[in-house]
């Protein structure tokens, strides 16, 4: 009964590392991306969410080999778009092992490529799809702006 309840316990443990990491996409080289919803804040239309990239094959880093990146993303429901704003990079899968990079990103927002594991991740921060709050006020500033009331 001990050994049993000794499995137990080491399984929980295990498990724990990755308790917080969603699958959401797997691409067709076989890395699978992951979001941590508890970690999921929203700003008016801006989400900011932690994202796991874990690849079955190593990739090349000038530092080394890796096999997984953890992300802090920033994701526009109203514009489509996405940016990173912090990143790091992990020898081992799950975000484990040496950290081989870890820095800031460039705070540039990039258009979000329909189809796409980015895509994928902007869909489950924005699970609702695109605002129609915000064209709905952009068409009313448009309306105004070139048309005022008579």
């Amino acid at each position: 009964m001990l050994p049993l309840m000794l499995l137990g316990l080491f399984v929980m443990m295990g498990g724990s590392a990755y308790a917080g990491w969603e699958p959401i996409a797997v691409s067709t080289t076989g890395m699978t991306v992951y979001v941590d919803r508890t970690t999921i804040q929203r700003d008016t239309y801006v989400v900011t969410m932690s994202v796991l990239h874990d690849y079955q094959m190593p990739e090349e880093l000038s530092s080394g080999v890796f096999l997984s990146f953890t992300a802090q993303q920033q994701y526009d429901c109203g514009q489509v778009r996405s940016r990173t704003i912090r990143a790091v990079v992990f020898a081992e899968h799950m975000g484990n092992g040496a950290v081989l990079y870890s820095g800031t990103g460039d705070n540039t927002w990039q258009t979000v490529t329909p189809m796409s594991i980015n895509h994928a991740l902007w869909l489950a921060a924005c699970p609702e799809g695109k605002s129609t709050e915000v064209a709905r006020l952009r068409y009313r500033s448009n309306t105004f702006r070139c048309c005022p009331p008579a």
